[in-house]
């Protein structure tokens, strides 16, 4: 068996002691069969902590009681909605924050959006992005018209002025969710104007614009919405501010009328 040696500056168990130009180390005779003791220390990132699901609909019940009715007048004068609508919609208070259930399309508590007194937007840990539908996550029967809107504030604006109509969490969110909620049905897209923005590569875009096309190219899609329709607030840039400059829904259902429907796909 050939016989090898090593040095090592640091590990003495087993070795000799020696001198050499680099310093003290110590000499390790090794057999053809061992491998010299390897001195690297392995970093190993370390394992995620699991993140525990919460019980949404226990938490946001909780919630819910938690709404102190003069704060929540004065949010609802300061977003221009009624505070009925925001109920609806399954407000709570978390204790820094507004609280508003997102729901998958059965109706299934899913996450929780917060919003800040200052207008920030977050959610809870563990949240899936989901859809603000009013009345425990049920749509009428009934309605074959249903416009969706961006936010739960959007959302509860539309109530306010009487339309049935869903919130998707942002301007590119929940597009198979609500091909999924909206089977078979007549759909308004209500876009926001947003301003122009550029991307890093130079490239301009609008995202409420082009959020609000790609959704109607999805639910333009077989086994999805009947008919497809994409309006813009005449004035303001969302559909709240639409609201409280005077919109009501004789003047967003002339607007949906007389828009282009997208063509739909009739291909299995």
């Amino acid at each position: 068996t050939d016989v090898q040696s090593a040095w090592c500056m640091r590990i003495a168990d087993g070795g000799l002691p020696h001198e050499s130009r680099l310093g003290t180390g110590y000499i390790h005779r090794l057999g053809a069969d061992v491998a010299p003791r390897s001195t690297t220390r392995r970093h190993t990132e370390p394992e995620p902590e699991p993140i525990e699901t919460p019980d949404w609909p226990v938490l946001m019940a909780r919630w819910e009681k938690s709404v102190v009715p003069a704060d929540l007048r004065r949010l609802a004068e300061g977003l221009g909605v009624s505070v009925l609508s925001l109920q609806r919609l399954g407000i709570g208070w978390s204790g820094r924050a507004w609280s508003f259930p997102m729901r998958d399309p059965s109706g299934l508590i899913i996450g929780i959006r917060l919003r800040g007194n200052d207008g920030r937007k977050w959610a809870v840990k563990g949240s899936h992005q989901g859809l603000f539908v009013a009345d425990g996550g049920e749509l009428p029967d009934q309605a074959n018209r249903v416009f969706v809107g961006e936010g739960p504030t959007d959302t509860a604006a539309g109530l306010d002025m009487g339309l049935v109509i869903v919130g998707r969490p942002s301007c590119s969110g929940c597009s198979d969710e609500l091909a999924t909620l909206l089977y078979h049905r007549d759909v308004v897209i209500i876009g926001d104007n947003d301003e122009v923005k550029t991307a890093p590569d130079g490239r301009q875009y609008r995202p409420g614009y082009d959020g609000a096309y790609a959704l109607a190219a999805r639910l333009a899609q077989p086994n999805a919405a009947r008919s497809v329709r994409v309006i813009f607030p005449l004035h303001g840039k969302d559909l709240r501010e639409w609201k409280r400059q005077g919109a009501d829904s004789c003047i967003v259902d002339v607007l949906a009328q007389n828009a282009k429907p997208a063509e739909i796909s009739r291909k299995p």
